[in-house]
């Protein structure tokens, strides 16, 4: 150890500050009692006691200024998080050669950099979340705000056990590559996720499976444990597109349930552990499926979905976007071709019959009170719209919305057109209609 470190030589000390005397001085008598007081076990638990416990790192200025520059210098707010602990972890605790540290330590700041998927930098929020969802998968637990740390580094020890390396091929092999997925995933750029087929049917429903995902669990908490399940599975270089495709439906399935069933986090943890114990096994489709969402569950989710007032809450309202866009892209790749163009751009909620429904047209074919209470938040009252719409015109008669309706590209809102009426047996038959869709897509 002491080779490593060039010590000022007497003659040297003496043109030294008393502050850095005293810094070699303390140096030499830590590395005394430490090559001298312990044997190699002791210094090794002590090594592992001080990384894991002591956060302080003391600087003694040679003067006032410099000590009122370091401090002024440090703000607020600017503790380490959790990833930047294990940065230091998987670059220098567990690399070996020092050319290799700095050179993993430049590669993991190449890729925490600002977004840029073209440039393999997905920022440092992605790689952040893309550690915790790999550790969680690895480890299979649910990984708790003040545990992340100690989560990640048990996922590193184990990796480099099984695989006898250090951090640096961990870095290559685990933290770049599920980064990158995430990063994809987050951003939608889908292309990269599937072999080969491009424009083909069941490439684009692969493309609207993980736009639906996405959707989901970028904006509905109750669902966020199931991007685990598909990074891990994209990041599965074995599977074909075909058993990726049956994969992602179920995965459709579970985010589906979790978004309107509101399980406990406990269970959605344990149904996504259970999704990859599953596809490690190599189930088929069938039994994946049924590890997803069992019959007794799936039947309570449709009779749950004819009843879900998905218009009265945020939550509710982006779970409709979802189902609804999912909905358009399965409804033009089953009554056309695979050269069909799916759904994209904005998307905006509109109730058919408004919320506030005053008007003439409404007090007319709406007289029950209480009916229209019932219906305005069901998905059959729901219209998705490729822009936004005033309040004056979201309230006005639905002759007049048809006008609208007749225009937009996605198919389950211009067929609303064709209705020469909105009222209560208009809005229960495409209620079921809607269902009826939903039934055949995902095999309720």
């Amino acid at each position: 150890v002491a080779a490593r470190v060039d010590l000022p030589t007497p003659e040297q000390r003496k043109t030294l500050s008393m502050s850095n005397r005293r810094v070699v001085e303390n140096y030499e008598l830590l590395l005394d009692r430490v090559t001298t007081g312990l044997t190699k076990d002791e210094r090794l638990a002590l090594l592992d006691y001080t990384v894991e416990h002591v956060y302080l790192l003391v600087c003694v200025p040679e003067t006032a200024r410099i000590a009122r520059n370091i401090v002024m210098a440090q703000g607020k707010g600017m503790d380490n998080e959790p990833i930047d602990d294990f940065k230091g972890l998987v670059c220098f605790r567990y690399t070996l050669e020092e050319d290799d540290m700095y050179r993993t330590f430049d590669k993991w700041d190449d890729l925490a950099a600002t977004p840029d998927i073209e440039s393999y930098a997905v920022g440092r929020s992605i790689v952040a979340a893309a550690c915790l969802l790999r550790a969680a998968a690895a480890l299979k637990i649910k990984i708790r705000k003040n545990d992340e740390i100690n989560a990640m580094e048990r996922w590193l020890r184990q990796d480099l056990v099984q695989n006898s390396c250090e951090g640096k091929d961990f870095f290559t092999r685990n933290i770049e590559p599920a980064s990158l997925v995430l990063g994809r995933f987050r951003d939608g750029t889908f292309d990269s996720f599937i072999k080969g087929a491009p424009g083909s049917k069941l490439e684009k429903t692969m493309v609207a499976r993980l736009k639906f995902l996405r959707a989901l669990t970028s904006t509905v908490s109750s669902t966020k444990e199931v991007e685990m399940v598909v990074v891990d599975l994209l990041l599965r270089p074995d599977l074909t597109n075909t058993q990726l495709d049956s994969y992602l439906h179920a995965l459709e399935l579970v985010a589906l349930w979790m978004a309107v069933e509101k399980p406990s986090p406990l269970q959605r943890h344990k149904r996504c552990f259970d999704l990859l114990d599953a596809v490690d096994r190599g189930d088929d489709s069938g039994k994946v499926i049924e590890v997803a969402v069992s019959q007794e569950e799936l039947s309570m989710l449709r009779s749950s979905l004819k009843t879900f007032e998905f218009g009265a809450t945020a939550t509710g309202k982006k779970i409709a976007s979802a189902v609804l866009e999912r909905l358009n892209a399965y409804y033009l790749l089953a009554e056309g071709d695979s050269k069909v163009d799916m759904p994209e751009g904005e998307q905006h909620l509109e109730y058919i019959l408004p919320k506030t429904s005053t008007g003439k047209y409404w007090k007319e074919h709406w007289p029950d009170q209480d009916e229209r209470t019932q219906c305005t938040h069901l998905l059959g009252n729901l219209a998705l719209l490729s822009g936004k719409v005033t309040a004056r015109q979201a309230n006005r008669s639905f002759d007049e919305k048809k006008e609208r309706y007749e225009k937009e590209s996605r198919p389950l809102t211009s067929i609303l057109a064709e209705w020469t009426v909105w009222n209560k047996d208009a809005q229960t038959e495409q209620q079921e209609w809607v269902l009826g869709l939903i039934d055949k897509m995902w095999s309720l």
